[in-house]
């Protein structure tokens, strides 16, 4: 999860492939180039994963982020800690006064409680109640997060694991 933002909010970013490096710029020119010239990439699951962070940095930059949309489009995004599926996100939100959600960062406590804050943080702000369209668990799956409130979403899931995200 927290990758996510390394790339999006810096100036330049090295990515690690085994032995291999290569700047992130290179790796999006060579991608762009193979979605040009129609090189199927819905093969790959971590191409997805390039393309959605490359979204996301051009997101940030254009100051459009709001808190629901961050957390919903990177629910695949792994972490260790389960508060990392919401904190990691918190710094490319739109700073503007009209969509700036103040999330307290703390690791203390259970992290339902920081669901729960951060869900009521959001419909207060929103005033709609797109939060609550988050899909349930079905009734086969534990969540680790097991004493939240049926309104409250499960960030710590990562439901759109194999969801394509289109490139460009």
């Amino acid at each position: 999860a927290w990758v996510v933002q390394e790339v999006a909010v810096s100036k330049k970013a090295t990515v690690f492939w085994g032995s291999k490096q290569c700047e992130w710029n290179e790796l999006i020119g060579a991608l762009s180039f193979m979605s040009n010239a129609r090189f199927p990439l819905a093969f790959m699951p971590t191409l997805h994963h390039v393309a959605a962070i490359e979204e996301e940095t051009r997101r940030y930059k254009q100051g459009t982020n709001t808190l629901l949309g961050l957390l919903l489009r990177h629910q695949r995004c792994l972490s260790k800690k389960p508060h990392d599926k919401v904190y990691a996100f918190c710094g490319l939100m739109d700073t503007s006064p009209s969509e700036f959600i103040d999330v307290k960062i703390r690791y203390e406590g259970a992290v339902e409680s920081v669901y729960r804050d951060v869900a009521t943080k959001i419909l207060q702000h929103n005033r709609n109640l797109d939060a609550l369209s988050h899909r349930p668990l079905p009734n086969n799956i534990t969540s680790s997060t097991s004493n939240l409130p049926s309104w409250v979403p499960d960030w710590s899931r990562c439901t759109n694991e194999n969801m394509a995200h289109a490139w460009g």
